[in-house]
C-alpha cells in the first residue's frame, strides 16, 4: 500500500514538473528576429558585375559605358550620351532618333519591344557603317551574344531602372545615381564601404554624419527640387516607423564618384545622427525627390529595388 502510494505520488510530481515546464516553454518562447525578412542584411557584393544582367546598372557598367562612351562616339557628343546611367537612360528610353531609318523605329528604346527599338536593330542588323558598336574592346565577341541577349531581354521586360521602376512617356522622374557619408563638416575624406564599390558604408556610432546624394533630372536644375526628404530605417523593406530628414541643396558642392564609379557633381546634402545604433546595426536610407513636375515624390531606393542595390544607400555601424 506505502509502495502504491509512493509511486502515485511520483507520478503526480512528474506530470506537474512536465507541466511547469511546458508552462515555461510558452512564457519564454524564444522570437528569433531573422524571421522577419525585411530585417536582413543587404547582400554584400565587391561591384557591379555581380549585379543581375537583367538591371539596368549591370548593362551601363558593363556595356554601354565602357563600350559606347568612347571618344567620339557615344560621349556626349551627341546622343544617346552613355557616360552616366543617368544619362543612357534618359537618352534612350522613350527618346525619338536622330535617324529614323525610313521612319520605322519611333524610339530608341521602346519598352517591351526590342524588336521595334532601333538600339536593338543597331546591334544586330547592318546599317551604314555596320553594326554597333562600330570600336568595340578586345573581348567583344567573346561576350557579344551574351551582351545583345541582356539589352533584349531588359527591353522586353519593361526597360526598368536600375531601382526597377518602369518608365513612363514625358517628364522623367528624378535619379539619385551616387550616395556618400562624411563626418559632419568634412567633404574630403569620405567613409569606406565596406567591401566593394557598392556595399553598404562603413560609419562610426554616436556621431553626426553628413549624407550627400547626387540627384539630377532630364529638366530640373540642381536648385530646383522640392520637398526633398531622407527616411532612415533598421529595416530594408519597412519605412512607416522611420525617422526623416530634409535633403536640402549645398552651394559648397563636392565631385565624387556616381553608383557606376563615374565622376559627378554632388549638391544635396542632408544630416543625420547615428546615437542609439549598435555595432553592426545597419540603417536603410530612402530619398524622396520632387523635380516640381511630378504628382508624387520618387523615392529612390523602393521596395521594388533588389537587395544588393538597396545596400548601396545604406551604412553599417562599425
Amino acid at each position: 500500500m506505502k509502495l502504491k502510494s509512493k509511486n502515485i505520488f511520483i507520478s503526480l510530481f512528474g506530470i506537474s514538473l512536465c507541466l511547469l515546464i511546458v508552462a515555461a516553454c510558452k512564457k519564454d518562447k524564444f522570437v528569433n528576429p531573422y524571421d522577419d525578412s525585411s530585417l536582413k542584411a543587404p547582400i554584400l557584393i565587391n561591384d557591379l558585375a555581380s549585379i543581375d544582367p537583367s538591371n539596368f546598372a549591370y548593362l551601363q557598367s558593363k556595356i554601354f559605358q565602357p563600350t559606347c562612351a568612347n571618344s567620339g562616339c557615344h560621349d556626349g557628343t551627341f546622343p544617346p550620351d552613355y557616360r552616366t546611367i543617368t544619362s543612357s537612360y534618359n537618352t534612350m528610353v522613350y527618346q525619338k532618333p536622330v535617324n529614323t531609318s525610313g521612319n520605322k523605329f519611333r524610339y530608341r528604346v521602346f519598352p517591351y519591344k526590342a524588336d521595334s527599338s532601333i538600339l536593338y536593330h543597331r546591334m544586330t542588323v547592318v546599317m551604314g557603317s555596320g553594326t554597333m558598336p562600330l570600336y568595340p574592346q578586345d573581348n567583344w565577341n567573346n561576350v557579344k551574344d551574351d551582351n545583345i541577349l541582356a539589352i533584349k531581354n531588359w527591353i522586353n521586360a519593361g526597360s526598368k531602372d536600375m531601382f526597377g521602376n518602369y518608365p513612363k512617356m514625358g517628364n522623367k522622374q528624378p535619379v539619385i545615381s551616387g550616395f556618400l557619408a562624411f563626418s559632419a563638416g568634412n567633404t574630403s575624406s569620405p567613409y569606406s564601404r565596406a567591401g566593394g564599390n557598392i556595399a553598404p558604408i562603413m560609419v562610426p556610432a554616436n556621431s553626426s554624419i553628413d549624407l550627400w546624394f547626387l540627384i539630377s533630372d532630364d529638366s530640373t536644375s540642381a536648385t530646383g527640387f522640392v520637398n526633398n526628404t531622407c527616411k532612415l530605417s533598421k529595416s530594408m523593406f519597412s519605412f512607416t516607423t522611420s525617422t526623416s530628414t530634409s535633403i536640402t541643396y549645398s552651394s559648397a558642392s563636392l565631385t565624387g564618384n556616381d553608383f557606376t564609379g563615374i565622376t559627378g557633381k554632388y549638391m544635396h546634402k542632408t544630416t543625420i545622427s547615428t546615437n542609439g545604433y549598435l555595432p553592426g546595426n545597419y540603417i536603410y536610407v530612402r530619398a524622396y525627390i520632387n523635380d516640381g513636375s511630378q504628382g508624387m515624390s520618387t523615392e529612390i531606393p523602393n521596395n521594388g529595388t533588389s537587395d544588393n542595390i538597396a545596400g548601396y544607400f545604406a551604412l553599417k555601424i562599425q
